[in-house]
């Protein structure tokens, strides 16, 4: 159980990392087309997952703290 929050975790990070950061920037995709994008990919991940809402919660605030720690490692 502890892997699939851990593996989780990593995925949201960074596919909000893709998404927030790169799309934008280097491939100058829209902002609103890259929140969707982001949206649909994390709706389809806790989707197939089948895990307990509570990890799945977990899960999406814990992305968003190691997206903000890769924000500040990574984007100068």
């Amino acid at each position: 159980m502890a892997i699939k929050i851990i593996i989780n975790i990593l995925v949201t990070a960074l596919l909000l990392y893709i998404t927030i950061i790169f799309l934008p920037d280097s491939l100058n995709i829209n902002e609103k087309v890259s929140k969707w994008v982001f949206m649909i990919m994390i709706f389809t991940l806790f989707t197939i997952s089948k895990e307990k809402w509570w990890i799945k919660l977990i899960s999406m605030f814990l992305g968003l703290a190691v997206f903000m720690l890769f924000i500040i490692l990574f984007v100068p």
